[in-house]
């Protein structure tokens, strides 16, 4: 039986004292990529570096709980933090159908350069098709062998695009902003290779994981 741990992690809303104050600040200012995957990455200390982990907001800043995929648990070493970690048991046999859900920062390598996929897609696209409508006509040709490759099988034709964002926040290190833009997509697949699946989850799909990109969500279905 394989599995990974996921965990649901959000700020103690009944921290009291400076605890809670430093919540409430936390949770009125961190509200961009950049400050929430420092304040995610600070769950697994010196392990951040490795990235054994990957994570997904569920709203547009951390008083929403997040959702991680880790091989180790978090740990939550300020007080700052509810969480809730279990044992997640990934699908054993092929043939099983699951019903997926992800967020994607979709990219395409030319001339040692990555560039956003729908972006480029646009540079051939009818003057008139909307962003939303580009990125539902190539995504679906993105994902599709993605999802193959880690062992689900899945057509093009039921592949949802739910919705884009793009974000930009400030730089580390200074100077120009960072972009990001992304994609939710979701949809039903068919297992096809329970073992890479195992293996291939927990290392995410596209790029950008470190701002809450590539985690797959999976649902049985009965």
């Amino acid at each position: 039986m394989s599995s990974i741990l996921f965990s649901k992690v959000e700020l103690q809303p009944a921290a009291d004292g400076s605890s809670g104050a430093l919540v409430a600040y936390l949770a009125r200012t961190a509200q961009n990529l950049g400050q929430v995957h420092h304040l995610v990455w600070s769950l697994f200390g010196d392990r951040g570096s490795d990235r054994q982990f990957l994570y997904r907001m569920t709203g547009a800043g951390v008083r929403q709980p997040i959702l991680l995929y880790s091989a180790e648990p978090p740990k939550d070493n300020t007080g700052l933090w509810k969480v809730e970690t279990k044992s997640m048991t990934l699908p054993e046999t092929a043939g099983e159908r699951v019903a997926w859900a992800i967020r994607v920062n979709p990219v395409v390598s030319r001339d040692g350069k990555k560039h956003d996929v729908v972006t480029d897609a646009r540079r051939t696209a009818p003057k008139d098709e909307r962003w939303d409508d580009t990125a539902r006509r190539v995504m679906p040709g993105w994902l599709a062998p993605r999802l193959e490759k880690i062992g689900l099988q899945v057509s093009e034709g039921d592949i949802v695009v739910e919705g884009s964002a793009k974000h930009e926040f400030p730089h580390d290190r200074g100077g120009r902003p960072v972009t990001v833009r992304t994609v939710d997509l979701s949809g039903i697949a068919t297992v096809t290779d329970p073992a890479t699946l195992a293996s291939g989850i927990l290392n995410g799909i596209g790029s950008a994981k470190i701002y809450g990109c590539g985690l797959l969500l999976l649902r049985k279905i009965a």
